[in-house]
């Protein structure tokens, strides 16, 4: 009797590649963008400073793991721009919701979750602005070897 491995023909994994992400260059990436924005624009009314504080923890919870399927996908390209805004779409209301359903009284909890919707509107914007600096960090370390 014959081995059945032996009659097989090889065949080629059906799931695509994956791009080899430099973790060192990633973090830096990751925790360098909101810092980054900050950095450069504090001089807007404080907005991005306040930015990342209120959203820098959803950043690294949302974004980071998006980020990293993102790179390992598709590689450093601007589908980090989706990811990231897609990650924080998702996300952020989720958080909120939760935060508003344990939180706020019964009777407040569809006027704080409107009213919540006001940090998420900004969280959208933030999500893109700090997604383009993570790719534009990452892009400047992996550009260098």
């Amino acid at each position: 009797m014959t081995e059945l491995s032996k009659s097989k023909p090889e065949t080629q994994s059906a799931r695509p590649a994956l791009y080899e992400v430099n973790k060192r260059d990633f973090y830096i990436a990751l925790f360098g963008a909101p810092m980054l924005t900050a950095l450069l624009f504090f001089w807007v009314l404080l907005i991005p400073v306040f930015a990342v504080l209120f959203g820098g923890v959803p950043w690294l919870i949302f974004g980071g793991p998006a980020l990293w399927s993102s790179l390992r996908k598709h590689g450093p390209g601007l589908r980090l721009l989706r990811s990231a805004f897609v990650a924080n779409l998702v996300g952020t209301p989720l958080v909120v919701a939760i935060y508003v359903l344990f939180d706020a009284r019964p009777d407040r909890f569809l006027k704080e979750l409107i009213e919540s919707m006001f940090v998420v509107a900004f969280g959208c914007i933030f999500s893109l602005i700090w997604a383009t600096a993570f790719w534009w960090i990452f892009h400047l370390l992996t550009k260098r070897r």
